[in-house]
Parts: C-alpha cells; structure tokens; sequence
C-alpha cells in the first residue's frame, strides 16, 4: 500500500477525513496502477461502502488486483464468487 494512502487512513482513524475522501483517494491510486486501492475499491463496491452497489466494477478491479498477486483481493474474490 502506498505511503499516501497510509496517510489518508490515518487522517480517517482520527476523523479528520470522510469517507467520500478516503473513496476517492482508492479511485485516483486504483487509476494510477496501485492494484491494492484496486482491491479495496471492489470490496467498497461490491458491499456499498462509500459508493453505489456496483458488483460488476468490484469485481472486476477483484480479479485484476488477485491477478497482481494481491492476496486479500484473491480472497475477497473468492467469498463474492460464492455469494
């Protein structure tokens, strides 16, 4: 993960950053190439969390993150294949 990233999370544990921020900081990483913000970005659109339900998205960005050896993606890819 991204050193910039980590700093956005820490701004969020304190609550100095919303959650439309931290979304937005996955998508701009995700765009950039970060195939972990690829990752967490799915999990958020597969489950609705900070965005519109959008499984289709999610899963794509899953299964690119897990192709990039992502672990936690290949796992949550896993669990929503079986959902």
């Amino acid at each position: 993960m991204g050193c910039g990233f980590d700093k956005i999370l820490a701004t969020a544990d304190r609550g100095e950053t919303t959650r439309g921020q931290v979304t937005a900081q996955l998508v701009t990483q995700c765009d950039k190439g970060s195939l972990f913000e690829c990752g967490l970005l799915g999990e958020d659109l597969i489950a609705g969390i900070g965005v519109s339900v959008d499984r289709a998205r999610g899963m794509e960005l899953l299964e690119r993150a897990c192709a990039g050896k992502v672990e936690r993606a290949c796992e949550r890819l896993k669990r929503a294949r079986s959902e």
